[in-house]
């Protein structure tokens, strides 16, 4: 059988993988990607529904010709909301004038809403069974199932122990995933990039909106790997340990009211994880932060740089002994938000280095 002449400074001066290994990865990778993509499809569906549901009975509430007049006001003020940092110079003067702009703004839209005459209280309502429902699909739709226990059982291996096998930089492979971004309005800017030869990761999702109307939205979903290949010593699952180094993490973000009668949901996700060939992601949770209508700013800074955070995973499903695996370590960033009449920035910040992994079977004595 043919093989691949893999050379891995990180762990040993070579070692070899049949090429029949070689394209299994290959076509798990293809059908991972599908899978990540049928859930991404199924998300933004379900999404547009509940969004379509959500007109249809609002429109039924105000009556189709105030809807439509409605609509075409509220445009016109979201296109000042829009302008107004730009507007204002970044001094104490500038902002008092651009608080003072954002409270005319609000009494006109607030009077806007009350001059439709309609049941204020049911509008309310129907507004947070909707936000209850978007919450509820993209929990469903971003694998929290595939969530394991953040704390870890046992400690960490000692460096060079056996059964451990570990690797370091350079790793063997480097795979990134963009899923598509989707913005119904504002700005959106996402990246994913890692480095097989440094062990880098790096995630950037910014996603922003000023001058928000009846229902926005926004949202990205990104990943980055490095990999290697692991010869199964004994039947079982691969357990690891891996080490993932700070180089510059942060998430932050603030919410700001347009209406006076707003709401909000933001929804920060953060998780590393281990990917096995022919298997689903195992992730662990880094951060997750979600947040209503509440008015304000946030800073979520979780490790200093530099700073070391170890984590454990187990894969999936067993292998048989003998058999060559590829194992990856990674990060996946969930970016999302939907607000009704709120100004939104959500910014996230993933930027690691895999200073070392551990590996062995669960089998093996």
């Amino acid at each position: 059988m043919p093989y691949l002449l893999v050379e891995q400074p990180g762990h040993v001066p070579e070692y070899h993988v049949q090429l029949r290994d070689c394209y299994a990865r290959e076509q798990a990778l293809i059908e991972r990607e599908r899978g990540l993509l049928n859930k991404h499809q199924a998300l933004s569906a379900a999404l547009e529904d509940l969004h379509q549901a959500y007109r249809r009975e609002m429109r039924a509430l105000i009556g189709d010709d105030r809807y439509d007049a409605n609509i075409e006001r509220q445009r016109a003020i979201q296109e000042q909301f829009v302008g107004l940092r730009a507007r204002f110079a970044a001094t104490p003067d500038g902002e008092r004038a651009r608080q003072e702009q954002r409270r005319k703004l609000l009494r006109e839209k607030h009077d806007l809403y009350h001059g439709l005459g309609i049941d204020i209280n049911r509008a309310v309502a129907i507004r947070k069974a909707h936000l209850a429902e978007v919450k509820s699909v993209a929990a469903t739709h971003i694998d929290l199932d595939l969530e394991q226990a953040a704390r870890p059982l046992g400690e960490p291996p000692t460096p060079r122990s056996n059964p451990w096998t570990w690797y370091t930089a350079p790793y063997a492979h480097q795979w990134n995933r963009v899923l598509p971004p989707y913005s119904s309005a504002g700005s959106i800017s996402v990246t994913a990039n890692s480095w097989a030869s440094s062990g880098e990761l790096n995630l950037t999702s910014r996603i922003g909106l000023f001058g928000a109307s009846d229902r926005d939205q926004s949202w990205t979903d990104a990943m980055c790997e490095v990999g290697f290949w692991f010869r199964m010593p004994a039947a079982g699952m691969i357990e690891v340990w891996a080490w993932f180094q700070d180089i510059n993490t942060d998430y932050f973000g603030f919410l700001e009211d347009e209406a006076g009668c707003s709401d909000a949901y933001v929804r920060q996700l953060s998780r590393m994880y281990l990917w096995t060939g022919g298997s689903s992601e195992r992730y662990v949770t880094v951060l997750d932060y979600p947040r209503g209508e509440e008015e304000g700013s946030w800073v979520k800074p979780l490790t200093k740089t530099g700073e070391v955070s170890n984590k454990q995973f187990f894969s999936q499903k067993s292998y048989a002994g003998g058999e060559w695996i590829y194992v990856a370590l990674g990060v996946r960033d969930v970016n999302f938000f939907e607000v009704d009449d709120m100004s939104c920035s959500s910014q996230m910040y993933s930027h690691w280095f895999v200073k070392q992994v551990a590996v062995r079977s669960t089998g093996a004595p």
